[in-house]
């Protein structure tokens, strides 16, 4: 799609790195489940530089949301 082609080019562009998948090889971290499948729509990112300053992250439940947090 346009809005994936543009993150990716956005993350490539600014040299971010995406901390979640860095931290969560095997753990797609979808967020987002409908009726044949799933989404990430939560995403962090940090420049390549701070990227090894996160030693951990996770998805915490917010009861106010329309997806699994």
């Amino acid at each position: 799609s346009v809005v994936s082609y543009a993150l990716k080019e956005m993350v490539t562009g600014l040299d971010l790195v995406d901390i979640w998948k860095k931290l969560n090889h095997s753990d797609p971290g979808h967020t987002f489940h409908y009726h044949d499948g799933s989404s990430r729509l939560d995403r962090i990112y940090a420049s390549r530089s701070f990227a090894d300053k996160f030693l951990n992250i996770c998805l915490q439940p917010l009861s106010i949301s329309d997806h699994q947090s």
